[in-house]
């Protein structure tokens, strides 16, 4: 969905409502495919003294592994987009101002970028997720899977050894 933004630029108070669906279902991230339906963006694009202001709430359901222990989990977010645009810069680049120099927004491409950077950098099914066993490979979260844990240092074994026998005498 491509936004005409003509005459947004050029001053007076103007305002488009944005209530839509767009469907990210095909986009890959990260090998996976995580956005199993359709994503909720409402909201509007205003100009008000001559500044022009994109504001939209997008409404996004997250299908992807966990982290830690592997297991599917479905979250769902609120991502907020609140932005300054201008269809040319002077001087320096801000990346919090969106330059669109042809007046035109992929409102497709926007929502996807802010959501994306919007994602946590660690997808987990609780914050509690205990992972697998870096031995056996059980999920942790079932419950202990009885491997030994504590390992020893082999250059260090003999003293272990050592210790063993002291404590059997």
């Amino acid at each position: 969905m491509v936004l005409d933004l003509k005459g947004f630029f050029n001053g007076g108070n103007r305002e488009l409502k944005i209530d839509t669906e767009l469907d990210f279902s095909k986009e890959e991230y990260g090998g996976e495919y995580i956005f199993p339906t359709p994503v909720s963006v409402v909201g509007k694009v205003s100009n008000k003294a001559d500044v022009t202001h994109i504001d939209l709430v997008c409404n996004v359901t997250v299908e992807k592994s966990c982290d830690r222990c592997g297991l599917l989990t479905k979250k769902n977010l609120t991502v907020n987009i609140n932005r300054v645009a201008v269809n040319q810069l002077e001087g320096e680049e801000d990346y919090e101002i969106l330059l669109i120099p042809d007046e035109k927004l992929d409102l497709f491409e926007f929502c996807f970028g802010e959501i994306l950077l919007a994602l946590p950098m660690k997808h987990l099914c609780s914050e509690e997720c205990k992972g697998i066993c870096p031995s056996c490979g059980k999920n942790l979260n079932d419950g202990p899977c009885g491997c030994v844990t504590k390992s020893i240092d082999p250059r260090l074994e003999v003293l272990a050894k050592l210790l063993e026998q002291d404590q059997e005498d």
